[in-house]
């Protein structure tokens, strides 16, 4: 007997913001968008977690 894995729906696209992110685009751009402190905390935080193994 084979163990199936079911089916399931991956959707792609479409944005999933909820409101803590619209409040952070909010906060960003009421300060003005040169660059500063929010893209320095993006720029260390997001390598982080796109890094892939490469073992």
């Amino acid at each position: 007997m084979q163990n199936r894995i079911p089916p399931r729906k991956v959707v792609y696209g479409g944005a999933m913001l909820d409101q803590k992110e619209i409040d952070a685009v909010v906060k960003v751009m009421q300060r003005g968008m040169a660059i500063g402190k929010q893209v320095q905390t993006f720029e260390k935080r997001c390598p982080r977690s796109w890094a892939t193994s490469t073992a």
